[in-house]
């Protein structure tokens, strides 16, 4: 599992960046979990696709970047 964590940009914000971009990685789920002004983004994949679930939450940091929680 990889975590992102967002400051100062909802949820539906992040999924219409998602949308757009067409992220939807093969064989690794989302889970969006939102509160207190901030969304953890969870990236969860069986063991075989360690590479591939990096490479995703490394995209989607590039994607987030200007809304990425310093302090996570």
């Amino acid at each position: 599992m990889r975590i992102v964590q967002t400051k100062g940009i909802g949820e539906s914000d992040i999924v219409t960046i998602l949308e757009n971009a067409c992220f939807q990685p093969a064989n690794i789920d989302l889970g969006f979990y939102p509160g207190m002004g901030k969304v953890e983004i969870r990236l969860t994949a069986l063991p075989d696709y360690e590479l591939e679930i990096d490479a995703s939450a490394q995209r989607l940091r590039s994607m987030l970047s200007d809304h990425l929680d310093p302090d996570a």
